[in-house]
């Protein structure tokens, strides 16, 4: 545990889990309230004591930072802050017993074909968005993929496989944005990095188009804890969302010259395939898989212009912009 000194918050390290939990002091008081120690008073008799109200009063010496933000280059963090930085749990694989999967990296990639409706441009672009992910930690893209399909095409797989490289810390998924994203419930958005919206419609988006464009492009976010104690920290986070298309018309407001949002009609080819599926849900919990397609996002090249490209189009999006 430890004290922020300009947020007047106090945090607890998981190390176990790679994250951490942010606590006001009220919190931090109920949540220890049960721990006490012993010691002798002025008649030498043993007394128990309140443990928590002995650290808060800081004469039980706790750890202090003056602050705390978010540095995927560690080297930028200054000497007294912490930094809230997380290593993807990809990193912490041992190379020693990873064995390479090219027969189930051309498997993901066909799914994540699939998933793009075989339109190559398409196809390309997500990849590269995932590669940015990873190579890139240091630079928000400022876009938004929204991946629309049926139930069953195993969009939910390809975030779970994701989900499985950066760490469960790492990825928000989330039905209610208004709420966990820019809402007074948000303070898993200091771990954060990818956040899924799941289900998105257009009833969950109206009003707050303007929150979540902002949220995509703005280097800088507040984190509250229920309504209060706002923390500012930067910003990298990604954002990627699923919905199914019998929902809603319109998921979300597009219109010409969108420079935010790709809007995919996945292909349905693979729904109700039981042997496909049961193939993708090995290969999603396989740390071979997850080595080989995380060594093949780190190799794609020409990520350095991802940020400035321009969004490809598609049929379903070109539709939506009429509506």
């Amino acid at each position: 545990h430890f004290k922020i000194i300009k947020k007047s918050v106090y945090f607890q390290e998981d190390l176990d889990k790679n994250e951490i939990n942010l606590f006001t002091e009220y919190n931090l008081k109920i949540s220890y309230s049960h721990l006490n120690y012993e010691e002798l008073d002025k008649e030498e008799n043993i007394v128990k004591c309140s443990f928590i109200n002995k650290y808060v009063s800081h004469k039980g010496n706790p750890r202090i930072y003056n602050n705390i933000d978010v540095y995927p280059d560690a080297s930028k963090c200054p000497a007294n802050d912490y930094n809230a930085w997380k290593k993807f749990d990809i990193e912490l694989i041992n190379n020693d017993n990873f064995i390479e999967d090219k027969n189930g990296l051309d498997f993901i990639l066909n799914h994540i074909n699939i998933l793009c409706n075989h339109q190559k441009e398409v196809y390309e672009f997500v990849l590269d968005f995932f590669a940015h992910m990873f190579q890139k930690p240091t630079e928000k893209p400022g876009k938004f993929i929204l991946f629309i399909s049926k139930q069953g095409t195993g969009k939910g797989l390809l975030c779970e496989l994701l989900t499985n490289m950066l760490g469960n810390n790492k990825v928000l998924d989330t039905i209610r944005p208004e709420n966990n994203v820019w809402g007074n419930f948000n303070a898993p958005m200091i771990s954060a990095y990818l956040v899924n919206f799941e289900e998105l419609n257009f009833l969950s988006t109206k009003g707050n188009e303007g929150a979540l464009k902002n949220f995509i492009t703005q280097p800088k976010m507040n984190i509250v804890k229920k309504g209060k104690d706002q923390i500012e920290i930067k910003s990298y986070h990604r954002f990627i969302g699923s919905c199914n298309p019998e929902d809603s018309d319109i998921p979300i407001k597009t219109v010409k010259g969108d420079r935010r949002t790709l809007i995919i009609r996945c292909s349905d080819e693979k729904i109700d395939n039981i042997e496909y599926f049961n193939e993708l849900l090995k290969l999603v919990a396989s740390k071979n898989l997850q080595k080989t397609f995380y060594d093949y996002l780190m190799n794609r090249e020409n990520i350095d212009t991802f940020v400035s490209r321009k969004i490809p189009k598609t049929e379903y999006q070109e539709d939506l912009k009429e509506a």
